[in-house]
Formats: structure tokens, C-alpha cells, sequence
């Protein structure tokens, strides 16, 4: 059955291999993205996929909060499936606009804010997949530095986001299991745009060794197209456990409430 899917990043890595996916099974796609010349060739490229299905490109910085009202404005569907992919891991401490570190702004404020606009807006999908990474097992979510952290170190910072990332979606489930079924998926150790801060020798080293997004899109569309899914963490297609197990109940509640203040 065509659904209307709605995906962060999808401009290029995972994203882009995503909407590809989606596209070619015969869904209306909503795509999501900076807007730029890649954004813009990507966008003609991925047309040419449809089958019997619509692409929709819209544009925006995620880290700046008007850009994402607007966004929200503009997604006028009802949207069967929201997919939180974009993230970006930053090499050297850098600033949004509004004087949030931009990794946490990106990986975990964008999300918060795109699912509860949509969903404040009564335009809540019906399922939400927020795409993390095992490596919010080393992360803190620390109410008192996740604005800015004092001292800087780029893959805590990244685990910091990817624990965010599965504690909001926690709440989620709290608040609305009986409307909305939330994923959050660690799809593998991908080449992705994610390490663009580093340099090109490293990333084009590292990614040899990295699996691809092609792949890693396989496993999250059979995910999050299954018509009998079970809301928690799913590990490269597998269920793993109920989120409420992996973190802790009262600091997702508190994450939940700052995030709400702020």
C-alpha cells in the first residue's frame, strides 16, 4: 500500500539511498534538505525513479528553528511515516545561531522539534523512525552542558545526540502509543556524509572499511515499510529490546520537559 514518507537527509548517504528506495516501491516521498546545488541535482536525479509515485522536495536548515516552522508549514499530507535521518558528527565545537552546539542541534533538537511541531500542527505521523547509532551507549545527556558543552570532544558529543536521540524517542512512546509507533534504529557502521568535517584521506579511508548506504537503506525500508512492527530498537533490521530498557525513564522525562521550556 503507497504511503507518504517523509525523510531528513535525503540529499545525499543514507538519505538519499532511502528516498531512492522509497520512491521505486511506488510511495509519495517528501524529501528534506539544505537547499544547494547538490540538493538540487539530487532532487532531478531521484525524479527519474518514480513508479507511480510523487517526490516532493523541500528545503531548510535544520538547525535554524524558523527554517523548521516553515517546513512544518509547508507538510501539508497526512504523513504515514517520518524519517529523523539527518545527523552530522562536528569535528571542531561550532555554534547554530541561536547558541546551540550545531551536532546536538542537528542530531537531536531538529528532531524534537520537526515531530512535535507535526505533531502540535495535528499533522503527527503515524510512524516515526529516528535513525541513531550504537554509540549512544558511551553517551550523557547532560541537561546543564547539552546546549554547550565545555569541553569539546566531537564523538562524545555525537553519542550525547544519539542517547537524546532514543531517550526523546522513549517519551514518545509514553506519551503517544495508543496514535503513533516510534523506531529508533541503529542500521550499521555506514559511509555517510556524517564525518564531512574530517579530512578527505581519512573519510575516504574510513568509508572502504564502512558499509554502504545502499545496504544499510535495504534493512531500514524493511523496517519502517513492515505493516506489523513493534514500537523499541531495532539493530539492522532485528528487534533488540524496548527502549524503555536502554534508558532511563526519569532523565528521558526530564530531557523531554527541558526541551519542551526551551
Amino acid at each position: 500500500m503507497k504511503k507518504t514518507i517523509v525523510i531528513t537527509g535525503g540529499n545525499s548517504g543514507i538519505g538519499k539511498a532511502l528516498v531512492k528506495d522509497c520512491i521505486q516501491d511506488g510511495n509519495n516521498v517528501i524529501m528534506i534538505a539544505r537547499k544547494s546545488e547538490k540538493t538540487m541535482e539530487v532532487y532531478d536525479e531521484m525524479k527519474k525513479f518514480g513508479n507511480g509515485s510523487s517526490l516532493k522536495l523541500l528545503t531548510g536548515d535544520l538547525s535554524v528553528y524558523e527554517d523548521i516552522e516553515r517546513i512544518i508549514s509547508e507538510l501539508k499530507s497526512p504523513i504515514d511515516i517520518l524519517v529523523n535521518n539527518a545527523g552530522l558528527l562536528k569535528r571542531k565545537k561550532e555554534m547554530s545561531a541561536e547558541g546551540i552546539e550545531m551536532t546536538m542541534s542537528v542530531n537531536y533538537f531538529a528532531v524534537y522539534r520537526l515531530t512535535m511541531g507535526l505533531i502540535d500542527a495535528k499533522n503527527a505521523p503515524k510512524r516515526v523512525v529516528n535513525i541513531t547509532s550504537e554509540l549512544f551507549r558511551k553517551g550523557h545527556a547532560d541537561l546543564k552542558t547539552i546546549l554547550n558543552p565545555k569541553k569539546y570532544n566531537g564523538q562524545q558529543v555525537y553519542a550525547d545526540s544519539k542517547i537524546a536521540n532514543l531517550m526523546f524517542s522513549n517519551e514518545l512512546i509514553r506519551n503517544f502509543k495508543d496514535s503513533m509507533e516510534v523506531i529508533a534504529m541503529h542500521p550499521g557502521v555506514v559511509a555517510t556524509a556524517s564525518f564531512r568535517d574530517y579530512p578527505k584521506w581519512f573519510t575516504g579511508l574510513l568509508n572502504r572499511f564502512l558499509e554502504k548506504p545502499e545496504s544499510a537503506s535495504k534493512k531500514i525500508y524493511e523496517v519502517i515499510s513492515s505493516s506489523n512492527i513493534e514500537s523499541g530498537y531495532y539493530d539492522q533490521n532485528n528487534f533488540v529490546d524496548s527502549i524503555s530498557k536502554l534508558v532511563n525513564d526519569e532523565k528521558s522525562m526530564e530531557l523531554y520537559e527541558f526541551s519542551q521550556k526551551y
